[in-house]
This record gives C-alpha cells, sequence and structure tokens, in this order.
C-alpha cells in the first residue's frame, strides 16, 4: 500500500467517524416546536455530517482512481507508444 493510498484511507476514516458522530447527534438531539410556530432542530449537524459522509466517499473514489492509475502505468512497458527510430 502506498503512502499516497494510506493518506487518503486514513482521512477518508476520520471524515466518515466525523459524520457518523454528527449524524448521530442530530438523531438524538431534541426537536420541539416553539411557541412562535417556529420548528428548532440541530440542522447544522445534519448538514456538516451529510457534508461530511459525501466527502468521505469522493476521498476513497479518488484514492481508488489513483491507485488503479498508478498500477496501470507501472504495469506499462516504458517504450510502449514511442518511437525512438530515424525511420
Amino acid at each position: 500500500m502506498t503512502l499516497t493510498t494510506k493518506i487518503g484511507l486514513s482521512i477518508a476514516g476520520v471524515m466518515l467517524l466525523t459524520a457518523t458522530g454528527l449524524l448521530t447527534f442530530y438523531g438524538a438531539s431534541d426537536s420541539y416546536v416553539a411557541e412562535d410556530g417556529l420548528l428548532v432542530e440541530e440542522f447544522w449537524a445534519l448538514a456538516l455530517g451529510s457534508f461530511a459522509l459525501i466527502g468521505a466517499i469522493v476521498v476513497v473514489l479518488l484514492t481508488g482512481v489513483i491507485s488503479v492509475g498508478r498500477t496501470i502505468i507501472r504495469k506499462r512497458k516504458p517504450t510502449e507508444g514511442l518511437s525512438l527510430s530515424a525511420d
């Protein structure tokens, strides 16, 4: 596993833990209707948790694309597609 893969998966793991915590907090928080008729909820936790979850998915996908790209480049022959002759 390359350093790039380790860093990418570490970042995604932290983002996933953050998303889980924020979404759990949102689910456990009280919501009520105030006397003036407004709904009082912790919408910021829902937004940040969703953003962190989507970010974790994007980081995992980018890390996978980078890893696959590096593998393909390493397996390709160095002279493939190049013509060094003076024909």
